[in-house]
């Protein structure tokens, strides 16, 4: 009897999943990590530099099954999301298409974490604590959240 290699056989596993995700994150080298984690992972991919991307992208393509949305620096005078993304998730909420994908806000501070909450994302994550396995794992529960309704 022949064992099949334990990467094949992980490959096997991994790819029956194809749920997609938007990944909207500015920093290139942050999105890159995010992207290989959720690549390795089984996921399709798609990134977006900025709120405005992401919600031509989601529009303008096959919608994502989750998006991940990087809610930027905080501002010199306060630790609040960039209006960019609050706009983003507010228009995703807004329109009937969207309304219903599931949005993971990532930061490195959470107090923006109420005003993301308030535009309709569905979990909020501290940047610093989440590992690319981590989103993954994560995307996949809110995947499967989603395929149960």
């Amino acid at each position: 009897m022949a064992f099949a290699r334990p990467s094949t056989l992980k490959f096997r596993i991994i790819s029956r999943r194809d749920s997609r995700v938007l990944l909207v994150e500015r920093d290139h080298a942050t999105a890159e990590m995010y992207k290989l984690g959720l690549l390795l992972q089984g996921f399709s991919v798609d990134v977006a530099a900025d709120g405005e991307e992401g919600i031509q992208r989601v529009l303008g393509g096959e919608l994502p099954d989750v998006i991940v949305l990087d809610l930027g620096l905080p501002r010199i005078d306060q630790w609040t999301p960039r209006k960019d993304e609050l706009e983003m998730l507010a228009t995703l909420r807004s329109l009937r298409l969207t309304q219903s994908i599931p949005v993971v806000a990532l930061s490195n501070n959470p107090e923006g974490f109420d005003d993301a909450l308030q535009h309709g994302a569905t979990e909020c994550i501290a940047k610093w604590r989440i590992t690319p396995r981590d989103l993954a794992t994560e995307v996949h529960s809110l995947v499967r959240r989603s395929d149960e309704f």
